[in-house]
């Protein structure tokens, strides 16, 4: 599927936000101090959908795409590199799971979770998956890099959490 500059550049705007609400909500996470329990699943909620669109956005192939999906793939000149660059899929396969059951499904699989396992260790898993972001930075083509939110993308790179 052959797309246009003119709308991946206009798309990089969704990529940006995406890769932006993951940072945020992360520090947010971490700084708050006794903060009400909602406001807390709010945004625990808020960071883990951005996650998971990530994950589809990294590590969703060309092959496997619904039709109006925005890939990396998309964006990135050589495939190869980012591939070896980012993080393994593996590390990924059980963090999108427990996203589908416990935040984007009402699920049994729900009660499976006790004090210590319920808490999401959001700060380790961001950790995971700043490589593939720079991953996906250091792939684009020289032009690419210099679209608005490509500049503001590299920001939030370099003001790693």
């Amino acid at each position: 599927m052959t797309i246009s500059q003119k709308k991946l550049r206009r798309t990089a705007e969704h990529v940006y936000y995406e890769i932006s609400m993951f940072h945020f909500t992360t520090i947010y996470l971490e700084k708050m101090r006794n903060p009400p329990i909602y406001l807390v699943n709010a945004l625990l909620e808020s960071w883990c959908i951005h996650l998971r669109n990530l994950l589809d956005f990294f590590y969703t192939s060309t092959a496997n795409r619904y039709r109006d999906d925005v890939l990396a793939e998309d964006y990135i000149s050589d495939l190869q590199q980012f591939k070896q660059t980012r993080a393994k899929t593996r590390t990924f396969a059980h963090i999108k799971k427990r996203v589908a059951k416990q935040i984007a499904h009402l699920t049994y699989h729900r009660n499976v979770y006790n004090r210590k396992t319920k808490p999401w260790p959001y700060k380790q898993i961001y950790g995971q998956i700043y490589p593939t972001v720079t991953a996906f930075y250091d792939s684009l083509p020289k032009h690419k890099r210099r679209w608005l939110h490509f500049i503001e993308l590299k920001k939030v790179i370099d003001a790693r959490y």
